[in-house]
């Protein structure tokens, strides 16, 4: 019998919270990311599906490069103030 799957709930920060307009202004930037997005990771020719799990890692990489370095090109997005000037986005390094 399959099991039921529920979708993660979405709830926002309150209102009152002092960050809430930085982040909305981050919600809008990660939707603009895609038309940001650079790579220089190329994968052409034919790759069985067993093979893409040796590409993991390396898209894992890209994306959160991608992400990071989008979000601080596009600082004067959701900082135009420079409320948080001091504050930059750095990524996870494992």
């Amino acid at each position: 019998m399959p099991t039921e799957v529920i979708p993660p709930e979405h709830k926002s920060p309150s209102e009152d919270w002092e960050h809430f307009e930085l982040w909305t202004k981050i919600n809008h930037v990660l939707k603009e990311i895609p038309s940001h997005f650079r790579s220089v990771i190329s994968i052409s020719g034919g790759i069985n599906a067993t093979e893409i799990y040796a590409f993991g890692s390396v898209l894992g990489v890209t994306i959160e490069e991608e992400v990071v370095r989008t979000l601080n090109d596009l600082r004067d997005d959701w900082d135009p103030d420079n409320k948080y000037e001091n504050y930059e986005n750095l990524g996870v390094r494992g």
